[in-house]
Parts: C-alpha cells; structure tokens; sequence
C-alpha cells in the first residue's frame, strides 16, 4: 500500500514537473518552423530522405547540413532551397540524391537543419542494408521526430552493450563556437546490479556533427559484457543528439532479428510518460527502459495499461509497481522491465494491443523498445525492432510528417485515451503521388477512442477500401475532442533504391 508519506512526494515531484514544463520552450505555440536531425548517414547501402509537412504557405523550407567523414573532418554541402511551398502540401527530399547531385564526396556522416517561413513538421526515414560495424549485415529502417531546438541535456533511457549490439550517440553542435560536451553513464548488468562507467568528455567542433561509439568505449574500459546503459549527454552550448542502435540478436522470441532504431533524447525527466503502442503476441518483444538520473530513489512508481485484444474488447492488465513492498527504482539508475515476462506471470490472455502510462514521485526517463519477427498484415515476415521515448502529455491536435500507402507497406495509428471520457478523433489526410501531385482521399469517418481504452486504425486498409490508387505518400493531422496519445507504427519490405529488399519498421509518436 503507497504511504501518505509517499503519495505526498509524488503530489510534489508531479508540481514541481508542471512547473519545469511551464518554463520550458514552447516551441509549437505557433508556427514551428525549425527543426534538427543530429543523426544521418550517406554510404554504400544507406538511404535517408527527409518528409516535411507544410501546414501553412506559400513559404520557404531551407535544408542545411553539417557532415563529416568517417574520420571527422569536415565537409561542406550546399543547402537546399524550396520556394513557394503551398500550405495542406507535402515535400518527400531524398538527401541521397541531392548529395550525388552535388558531387559530395562519400561516405559520409551528416546532421540537418530545416528551418522555415511558415509552419512545418518534420521526420527522417533512413533505411539500411549494412554492417554498421557490427560484424554483420543487418537491414530494416529508422525514423525520429526532428527536434524544435538544441538544449543543454539529453537523455537516453535504452542502451546495451553486449555480443549483437552496436550503440550510437550522434551529436550536432550547431553553434558558432565549440562545446564542451559530457557523456554519463546509469548501467547495470541483467541481474540489476550496479556497473559503474567512467563519464567521457569531448569538445564538438563548432556548426559540425561528433559520432561516438557507446560499445567500443565501454569496451575500453574494461567492462565485461553484457551490461545495460542509460546515458545523458550535457553540453556548454545547447546540442541536439540522437541514439542509434544495430543489432542482430534473438530477443527470447526462438529466432534472430536484425534492423536497428534511434531516437531523439528527452531534454528534461518528467513524473508521468505515456507510449500509445504496444503488443503482446507470438513473434513480439516489449519492454520498458527507465532511467533515473536523479540523486533521489523513485519509491513510488507505477506501471498501468489500457489494452485490448484484436476485435478491440478490452482486456484488464493489473498496474506494476516499483516501491512499497517492490524494490525502488534507485537513484542514478536503470531498469528493463519486461512487458511479455509481466503478462505471462499475470496470466494475461494474448495476443493483446496494449498502451502504457508510467506515473512516478521522480522524474524519470523512459523508452520503449520492441523486436519482432512476424508478419504484421503485410503478407510477408518482416523483423527489426523500434523504439521511442515516452510521451510528457496527452494531445487534442497532433501531427505525422512521414507516411506511405504503397505494394510492401502496411502503416497504421496507434491511438491511447488514459482519461475518463470517451475521445472522438478526427483524422485528416494529406496524400501525394511519387510525382508531387495532391491525391484526393476522403477523410475517414470519426473515431471514437473510449475512455481509459486504446484504438488502432489501420492505414492502408482504409485507402483500400476506397479504391485509392498507389503508391502514395501520407501525412496525418489527428484532432481530438480529448487529450490523447498517438503514434505511427509502419512495416515494410522493399528496395529503398539500394538495389535489395529490406525489411522491418519504424514507429514515431504524434507530433504537437
């Protein structure tokens, strides 16, 4: 049973997060018209493409870039210009080809920053079929969210070193003078005890990108094998950076997966995080990272769900709790709480649909991280794995830059309403050929998202019940008559234009 003592803490932790997010920027308040992409890479086997979201026009999107080799010397690439962006439009930019237009010398390693007259969203595809120094070849697909603007801190909740992995932090210093930057460290090894790793300092040239390889460094310390890390990374200038991870592994499903995942890191720890998607079944994986990079245990922590099985029936999954009379979520630290493992011991009958909500009397970091290996309505078995870090609120207007309905995919959103009236949600298409031209979609119909529930719509179901003609590319306004939490989960298998099929998927959360 949480003590009064306890239920007091949260009262004041939750206060004091309301009020660090009332200082914070609030860079959507009107127009959003910047946006930064730490990670990005151009090499033999890589893709990347950048999918923008003109919400208002006629405006001007400019892209620029700070790239480097392999060896971190510097290389200029000239900016790209669109004129006269038309607003309810959407701009898919293939950075490959702009590159090879430019003659810019490869490999190379390259950050971006899109900055706009008008009001914009953004996100990065990259898809891969390469040895991300792995020792493997791997193949699936990443995207993120661009980041409204550089801060000082970011967090990183997942993170392993251990054999099949390879991890990433990617950073971009877009300031005009040098930044002294540090990397620190909550790790622990699968028993959850503590392993201790020796924080690492760098200076990030300025306007240039840095690359630092988590595995090779906690392998020169001497750290045995496997050990879970959680990671900030502060900076003297405001920064922006990213975590991408490669892996080929069997996550405790009976078979290997391959792909990899990234994400932008939160800038702040917060008391209450939500992830709109989630499944238990069979070829799946969940589990939840948290971090605690505070100097205070969290002792009052709990784990919820609304889920439902594939007819949307609801299904009662008991909250988890860390505190009480389960051990604390301790101060500079990490957990990986596995979500299969949990239902299982719960009896919990699968497959389910699952959204989460992670409440806690500290502030915390958390991800997501899932592997799979099944075939998720696309008529092919795809594996790779995605992952996001938890959501701060719920929204009742929310964005998808990136989106495609085309032979090989299968895109679908993930909808949580963790509040006590029913939500009816409004979805709004903005729908292109390859070619640019507007595609006229209906709307579909309003959806209801019950109370205390969550919802999945399928995507390309829907354009297939009207007969829209493929391939197309798709961005999605969503408008809630409740606050709620949305993501994008995608599938694929197909030739990104790197002359083989890949295979995997990507999922972002809604972007306010």
């Amino acid at each position: 049973m949480t003590s009064a003592r306890a239920r007091l803490a949260r009262c004041v932790a939750v206060a004091a997060t309301i009020l660090l997010l009332a200082l914070l920027p609030a860079p959507h308040a009107s127009a959003a018209t910047t946006w930064y992409f730490a990670e990005g890479t151009v090499r033999s086997g890589w893709v990347e493409y950048l999918t923008i979201m003109s919400l208002s026009g006629p405006q001007t999107i400019t892209i620029s870039f700070q790239a480097s080799t392999d060896a971190g010397v510097g290389i200029a690439v000239p900016s790209k210009v669109y004129a006269g962006v038309a607003a309810n439009t959407r701009v898919t930019f293939n950075v490959n080809d702009w590159l090879a237009a430019n003659s810019v010398p490869l490999p190379i390693n390259i950050s971006a920053l899109v900055t706009a007259t008008g009001d914009t969203r953004i996100e990065r595809p990259m898809y891969f079929n390469s040895n991300p120094n792995l020792g493997v070849v791997v193949n699936g697909g990443t995207d993120v969210v661009g980041q409204p603007f550089p801060d000082n801190d970011f967090y990183f909740a997942e993170g392993t070193v251990r054999p099949g992995f390879v991890e990433y932090l990617s950073i971009q210093n877009p300031n005009p003078s040098d930044s002294f930057t540090t990397i620190t460290f909550q790790a622990a090894k699968d028993d959850g005890s503590i392993v201790p790793i020796t924080p690492f300092n760098v200076t990030v040239l300025a306007n240039s990108r840095y690359t630092f390889n988590v595995s090779q460094y906690v392998a020169s310390r001497g750290i045995n094998y496997p050990v879970n890390v959680s990671t900030k990374v502060s900076s003297v200038h405001p920064i922006v950076a990213e975590r991408p991870m490669y892996f080929q592994f069997d996550p405790g499903i009976g078979t290997l997966v391959n792909g990899g995942t990234t994400v932008v890191g939160p800038t702040t720890p917060i008391t209450d995080l939500y992830f709109a998607e989630g499944t238990v079944r069979p070829g799946y994986m969940e589990y939840l990272t948290i971090q605690n990079p505070g100097s205070l245990s969290a002792n009052d922590v709990t784990i919820s769900f609304q889920a439902a099985d594939d007819f949307g029936v609801g299904v009662d999954i008991p909250p988890k709790h860390f505190g009480g009379a389960d051990p604390p979520i301790l101060a500079n630290s990490r957990i990986t709480f596995n979500v299969n493992d949990y239902l299982r011991s719960k009896s919990v009958p699968t497959p389910v649909n699952l959204a989460v909500r992670i409440q806690s009397d500290q502030p915390l970091v958390a991800e997501r991280p899932m592997y799979f290996s099944a075939n998720p309505n696309l008529g092919a078995l795809v594996n790779d794995g995605t992952t996001v870090a938890g959501a701060p609120a719920p929204l009742t207007t929310q964005y998808f830059a990136e989106g495609a309905v085309r032979p090989g995919f299968v895109e679908y959103l993930t909808m949580s309403n963790p509040g006590g009236t029913n939500a009816n949600v409004t979805i709004e298409l903005t729908v292109q050929d390859d070619a640019g031209a507007p595609v006229v979609v209906p709307n579909p119909p309003v959806q209801v998202v019950q109370a205390g529930r969550r919802f999945t719509f399928n995507v390309s179901e829907y354009f297939a019940s009207q007969s829209v003609a493929i391939p197309t590319n798709v961005s999605v306004k969503l408008t809630s008559t409740q606050p709620i939490v949305a993501e994008r989960p995608m599938y694929f298998q197909f030739d990104p234009g790197i002359g083989t099929l890949v295979n995997g998927g990507t999922t972002v959360l809604g972007i306010a």
